[in-house]
């Protein structure tokens, strides 16, 4: 019932210095008596009984006339640039050879010098991928999620969500297919999310 979750709500905010977790016991169907936590129903048309079911929905609602609700309040800061421009080129010359993911870590210090918006995620691989460097450059706005590539990539989708920031994650091409459920969301989600997977191809050589 909706008291017990506002009451757990409650009681989760009240814990300080570590995490909470709220467990619910769910049936699929619930409010429907005919097919309420029964086999053979998950993800099939009611059809015929969808009428039987919303009237026995709707017998159980009180004070169903439409409610007031407050205004949203689109209060986040709206991201002004549409392109980041590096201030300054990076230095290299015809003929060097320069690794890809070299020459990501630059770019990437270069795009955080030109945006203070710009942010940078890794999976514990940054000396890799080179997103060290721009951890050494702006620590305020580099996170380190670890070995968990799934979490830095909803991590990645919540920074760039509303326009907040410009997210860039990083790993290793390979660890990135851990989080295709997450990448394919995101792309349903349309989020503003940048990946750079270093060390593509049939192996990733001394790294391991």
């Amino acid at each position: 019932p909706v008291p017990e979750l506002l009451k757990a709500f409650e009681e989760a905010k009240s814990v300080k210095n570590k995490p909470s977790a709220i467990i619910c016991k769910t049936f699929k169907g619930h409010g429907g008596s005919m097919v309420a936590d029964k086999d053979n129903f998950h993800g099939k048309a009611l059809n015929a009984q969808s009428e039987e079911i919303l009237k026995e929905i709707n017998g159980r609602m009180h004070n169903a006339a439409p409610q007031p609700r407050p205004a949203i309040v689109d209060d986040a800061p709206a991201l002004v640039e549409k392109a980041v421009a590096f201030k300054t080129p990076l230095a290299y010359n015809k003929g060097d050879k320069i690794a890809t993911r070299m020459a990501y870590g630059d770019a990437l210090v270069r795009a955080g010098e030109a945006c203070d918006r710009v942010v940078a995620l890794d999976a514990d691989t940054k000396n890799s991928t080179f997103s060290l460097k721009f951890k050494n450059a702006f620590p305020d706005r580099f996170i380190e999620c670890f070995i968990a590539e799934q979490n830095m990539v909803g991590v990645s989708m919540g920074c760039g969500a509303r326009n907040r920031t410009i997210p860039f994650c990083s790993t290793f091409a390979t660890f990135f297919t851990r989080a295709m459920d997450q990448i394919r969301m995101a792309a349903v989600s349309q989020s503003h999310l940048n990946m750079a997977g270093s060390h593509c191809g049939v192996s990733i050589g001394e790294d391991g």
